[in-house]
């Protein structure tokens, strides 16, 4: 694997729990060509955005492309991977963050976990905000938790990302959200699209049209990404065997569990326990 140059590292003091909004951590870091992380998971949202080169970002099975001047969301708990491009690396900016507020200061930025990817029309301001957090980072003097947060509100201020657009369709579409719902209550048993679109009253054919048109992907994926994240979820804790993560997630059939699981986070189930409980 390819090694990058961190450029900037800086780790802050953990903020309590119950903080409105708190600066865990930012960096800045240039990536040598192909570098790689993840499958990872983690506590906080985190935001990296990019000023020069490009990469990839993934999660849900989904890879989005980004290119200077873009950025990515990650929110606690899901498992997402991103990488330099092989040709042109990227170079990126990243902040985490944490506190009861920070979910809900997303969306004013038209962010959120359905739609993770935002750009700045003014990049070169993007950065010059961003490298005034870091300078201010370095600086342990009095206030220093209330300018950390002003740089931090000034870079997203100029972040234009999608998940208000997003929001609105859900909103619009009754079908689509009874749907989610049924599906998130009810992954782990075993349910079909077909018992999903019998519970809103559709055909398979117009929930499928319905709840892309909300969500962007289809109900088998939304299933199929519930099921996976409650399985990673269940071997990252550790004490259950792969059998019974399978049928606890809603699979009926082990052998497609380990092929779906492989094919989403890269190794094995078992091979993914082992690795969580050396890590």
């Amino acid at each position: 694997m390819a090694r990058s140059t961190v450029l900037e590292d800086i780790l802050l003091p953990l903020p309590p729990a119950e903080d409105f909004v708190a600066l865990r951590h930012c960096g800045h870091q240039h990536c040598e060509p192909g570098h790689t992380f993840g499958p990872s998971v983690r506590d906080h949202f985190l935001i990296h955005f990019a000023v020069a080169g490009k990469g990839v970002f993934c999660k849900d099975g989904r890879e989005y492309l980004l290119h200077a001047g873009q950025g990515f969301l990650i929110v606690p708990g899901e498992i997402t991977t991103y990488r330099a491009d092989a040709q042109e690396p990227w170079e990126y900016f990243w902040f985490g963050f944490a506190g009861r507020a920070a979910e809900a200061l997303l969306p004013l930025c038209g962010l959120s976990a359905q739609a993770p990817v935002f750009r700045c029309d003014d990049p070169l301001a993007a950065a010059r905000r961003l490298n005034r957090l870091l300078q201010c980072a370095h600086r342990p003097t009095p206030g220093r938790e209330r300018e950390l947060l002003g740089h931090m509100f000034s870079f997203l201020s100029l972040a234009q990302g999608t998940a208000c657009a997003a929001t609105q369709r859900v909103a619009d579409n009754a079908p689509a959200r009874q749907a989610m719902q049924y599906l998130q209550e009810n992954y782990s048993y075993d349910i079909s699209v077909e018992d999903i679109a019998w519970h809103v009253g559709l055909s398979r054919s117009q929930l499928f049209r319905v709840f892309k048109a909300a969500y962007g992907h289809s109900v088998r994926d939304a299933l199929l990404t519930h099921r996976l994240s409650a399985a990673q979820r269940m071997l990252a804790r550790g004490g259950y065997t792969v059998t019974q993560v399978c049928f606890s997630g809603g699979f009926s059939d082990p052998a497609y569990f380990s092929a779906a699981f492989r094919r989403r986070f890269g190794l094995s189930p078992r091979a993914y326990a082992c690795s969580q409980a050396h890590s």
